[in-house]
């Protein structure tokens, strides 16, 4: 295990290559070209860096691993990063693609080739980000981020009906935004609805597909809102889950999912046992 913060560092080392590109300005050739080579050896530099990752990595201990967690906001809301044997590859297969999507685009773009470059090298950084954050704020603010350069890469290097399609994809990741958010939010709602209702609610442990779905079925109906189905639904899901991956709430402090800290508790069915 490493004792300096190397997620961080590949996540945000390529956001610091489109820094460096942004601070060499011009629009002649020797800045494309400068453009081109300062992305490469960023992405490859990042590749280099992420296979310390699989070097370190102990394949037989199920916890998170490369841990970084330090406060960021309020109410709980932490800058928190790791991976395990889930989003490892993820992570890899990232740092790989991109310097081949460099390459690959490396005659074929010629218009606004500072800018391209900028727009893949955020788009690695909020593309690690999403498979690294352990925080759910933190989490969704990779994620959504991530469609702002795509936004921009279809729109304007795209193909010729390059306006109409990112559009689309605006619109139709708008709408999965838009209901992520409302997930989240009716997460916390039903959270504050359980410790007001059961004053010992938090000797028990929280369900997170429960109250996620039965949150969301009340914000968008009302607190009076018959949400007994959705939560047989979640707990037979949880059922089945658990005879395959064990009893996480054994160890809570790392339990291998997204979680909204000081909102939800351990993430074990262990009140539908």
């Amino acid at each position: 295990m490493t004792t300096w913060p190397i997620l961080s560092v590949v996540t945000f080392l390529p956001a610091f290559g489109a820094l460096v590109i942004y601070i060499t300005r011009g629009d002649d050739e020797a800045a494309r070209r400068n453009s081109r080579w300062i992305a490469l050896w960023t992405t490859l530099i990042t590749f280099a860096v992420s296979l310390i990752l699989v070097w370190r990595f102990d394949a037989s201990q199920p916890d998170f691993q490369f841990i970084e967690k330090v406060s960021w906001l309020a109410s709980g809301i932490t800058y928190h990063m790791g991976v395990d044997g889930i989003s490892l590859p993820f992570v890899i297969l990232t740092t790989a693609l991109m310097p081949l999507c460099i390459l690959a685009s490396w005659k074929s773009v010629t218009l606004r080739v500072r800018e391209y470059m900028m727009a893949f090298l955020i788009l690695e950084t909020l593309m690690v980000g999403t498979f690294s954050a352990l925080d759910l704020v933190l989490f969704y603010l990779f994620f959504e981020g991530g469609l702002i350069p795509m936004f921009l890469i279809i729109g304007v290097w795209g193909g010729p009906r390059r306006v109409y399609a990112s559009f689309k994809f605006f619109l139709y990741t708008l709408l999965g935004s838009v209901l992520m958010l409302l997930a989240d939010h009716g997460a916390v709602l039903e959270r504050r609805h359980h410790r007001h209702s059961d004053p010992d609610a938090h000797r028990r442990a929280a369900q997170p597909a429960d109250l996620g779905v039965a949150g969301v079925l009340r914000v968008v109906c009302g607190e009076d809102a018959d949400v007994a189905g959705a939560h047989l639904a979640a707990g037979c899901a949880c059922r089945g889950a658990d005879r395959g991956l064990g009893d996480p709430g054994r160890d809570p402090a790392e339990d291998g999912r997204l979680r909204l800290p000081a909102l939800l508790a351990a993430d074990v069915p262990g009140r539908l046992a």
